[in-house]
């Protein structure tokens, strides 16, 4: 169970901004994911709060986002963030490297509307 120690943000003083938080995550190591809708970027803190790498900017080439929404961790610690704007996932190692994406716009197979929630079940299937 997490207990809240601190406020990380805009009104804190810990020098982190955010614009508009969406997505979170928390890897083996406590360390904190948190996905920006308008910031399109991805951030990494230590479990205390202090930023350990961020990646991303607006567009939509790979490592790039449009509005990412949900996050979520495998069991090897890779990154993967859906994307509300882009209707697609990307995969990144744990340091913000880019390492595959799939998905389009559409209502075929592979294709989303609109990639918002993203979720791994212990067996490795992922859920859109």
């Amino acid at each position: 169970m997490y207990e809240l120690a601190a406020t990380w943000g805009e009104d804190s003083n810990s020098g982190v901004s955010f614009a508009s938080p969406n997505g979170i995550a928390i890897d083996s190591s406590d360390n904190v994911y948190v996905t920006e809708f308008r910031g399109n970027r991805v951030q990494k803190f230590t479990s205390d709060g202090d930023l350990i790498t961020q990646w991303g900017a607006g567009g939509v080439e790979n490592g790039q986002f449009r509005n990412p929404t949900g996050i979520a961790l495998d069991r090897e610690g890779n990154v993967y963030v859906s994307e509300s704007g882009n209707s697609r996932v990307q995969k990144f190692t744990s340091d913000g490297q880019w390492q595959a994406s799939w998905g389009d716009l559409g209502n075929g197979d592979g294709q989303f509307r609109s990639a918002m929630v993203l979720a791994i079940d212990s067996d490795g299937n992922f859920y859109v």
